[in-house]
C-alpha cells in the first residue's frame, strides 16, 4: 500500500491521521550538482529518507517541495548555472508554513519535515515557527513538528567508516562530490551519470560571502570537490545512518507513536 498522500484516496488519508500518525515533508532543491548527478538531487534524497520512514512508522508522505533557497557559492555553487531555480527566503518559509497550516486543518498534529538542501535550514526554521503560530491562532491546537536534516548529523562510527581512506573536508565541500554521490549510487543509481570520476582542484573559498556572488571559485563542474571514489557501500552506509536518525527522532518527539 502507498505512502504517498498523492497517490490515496481521500478517505485513506483520514485514516491515517485518525490513527496518529505522521506526516513527512521533504523539502530539496532544483540547483546544479556537477555534471554526473541530476539536478534534482536534494529533493531526491529527501524524499527517500520520508518514504523509507514512513513505511516503518505507517505514516504519509506529503508531495515534496522541489525548490529551495538560493543556492550560495560556498555551499552549492551559486546560481550562475543553468538549471539552478533557487526562490526567496519569504517564498519558501511562505510555502512550507502554509502548507503544514493546511495539513492542520486537515486534523494532521504530527508533522516531520526531511530538509536535503543545505541553504534550506534557517528558513524552514522560521516556517516552522509561523506555522505553529498560524495554527495556534486559528485554535488548532496540539501540532508538534519535527525538523531533521538529511545526513546531519553524521553518527561518528558512520563517519569514520566513511573517511577511512579520503580526507573529511568538511559539509560544505561535499556539494556534488563523494558524499552525494554515494548516496545516489545507493538510492538512484539509474540517475548518476558515467563521467562522475573526475578530479579538480580542490576550490580555494574565502572566507566570506560576495554579493554578486563571483563564480570564478567554483569548479568548472560545479562539484565543490572530487565526487572520485565514490561507491554504492558508502552511500547505503550513510542513507542507513540517517534514516535512522529521522525514526530516533519522530519517536523521541512522538514517544506514544504507535509501533
Amino acid at each position: 500500500m502507498t505512502v504517498l498522500m498523492h497517490e490515496m484516496t481521500w478517505p485513506r488519508f483520514e485514516e491515517i491521521i485518525r490513527a496518529g500518525r505522521p506526516v513527512f515533508l521533504a523539502v530539496g532543491a532544483t540547483e546544479q550538482h556537477g555534471f554526473h548527478l541530476p539536478l534534482g538531487v536534494d529533493y531526491l534524497i529527501a524524499q527517500e529518507i520520508c518514504l523509507k520512514a514512513a513505511e516503518i512508522v505507517h505514516g504519509a508522505v506529503a508531495p515534496a517541495i522541489q525548490y529551495g533557497f538560493r543556492s550560495q557559492v560556498r555551499t552549492g555553487g551559486g546560481s550562475h548555472r543553468i538549471g539552478t531555480i533557487g526562490i526567496s527566503a519569504s517564498c519558501l518559509s511562505n510555502l512550507v508554513a502554509e502548507v503544514i497550516v493546511e495539513l492542520a486543518r486537515d486534523g494532521v498534529r504530527r508533522v516531520v519535515i526531511v530538509d536535503g538542501h543545505y541553504e534550506n535550514r534557517f528558513i524552514l526554521d522560521d516556517a516552522c515557527t509561523r506555522a505553529i503560530d498560524s495554527t495556534t491562532a486559528l485554535g488548532l491546537s496540539g501540532l508538534k513538528i519535527v525538523k531533521v536534516v538529511a545526513g546531519d548529523p553524521i553518527s561518528p562510527s558512520v563517519l569514520a567508516q566513511v573517511y577511512a581512506n579520503r580526507e573529511n573536508l568538511g559539509a560544505e565541500l561535499e556539494h556534488a562530490a563523494y558524499l552525494e554521490t554515494s548516496l545516489m549510487l545507493a538510492v538512484r543509481p539509474d540517475l548518476v551519470g558515467d563521467d562522475w570520476a573526475i578530479d579538480e582542484h580542490r576550490p580555494s573559498m574565502p572566507p566570506f560571502d560576495l554579493f554578486p556572488e563571483d563564480s570564478q571559485f567554483v569548479p568548472a563542474s560545479g562539484c565543490l570537490a572530487t565526487p572520485d571514489g565514490s561507491n554504492k557501500e558508502i552511500g547505503q552506509l550513510l542513507f542507513d545512518d540517517t534514516l535512522n536518525l529521522c525514526l530516533r527522532s519522530v519517536r523521541a518527539a512522538f514517544p506514544d507513536l504507535p509501533q
